[in-house]
C-alpha cells in the first residue's frame, strides 16, 4: 500500500502518484507536494495512513492478530489516548525530527 496523505483543502486522501513528490487528491484534485515529515502539519500527521491492530498496536507488538490500516487519529483513539497525549506526541515526533536534522547536520 502506498503511503496516503490528506488534502490541504478538502477531507480527501491522494489517490495516485503523477510525478515524483506530487500527488492528486481523489475528491477535490488539487495538485499537491507530498509533505515531508519536516514540513508535516499536525493534520496530516494525525491523518496520515499507518497499520495497527483492534487495540491501536503497532504490528510489531500484535501477535497473531489480524491489522487494519487506517489514521494515526484512528490508532491513537483505539488506545484511548486524550486530545492532550496526541498533541504531547506530535511535539515528541517533531522535536525528535529537530534533532535528528541538527546531528546530519555535525
Amino acid at each position: 500500500m502506498n503511503k496516503s496523505y490528506p488534502c490541504e483543502l478538502c477531507d480527501g486522501y491522494d489517490a495516485d502518484r503523477r510525478e515524483d513528490n506530487i500527488y492528486v487528491c481523489e475528491n477535490c484534485e488539487k495538485i499537491f507536494p507530498t509533505p515531508t515529515e519536516d514540513t508535516m502539519t499536525k493534520k496530516q500527521w494525525l491523518r496520515q495512513i499507518m497499520q495497527f491492530d483492534e487495540k491501536g498496536r503497532s504490528p510489531s507488538i500484535s501477535r497473531d492478530v489480524p491489522l487494519q490500516y487506517g489514521t494515526r487519529m484512528k490508532c491513537f483513539e483505539l488506545r484511548g489516548y486524550t486530545w492532550g497525549k496526541m498533541d504531547k506526541l506530535y511535539k515528541e515526533f517533531l522535536e525528535n525530527k529537530r534533532e535528528k536534522k541538527n546531528e546530519n547536520n555535525i
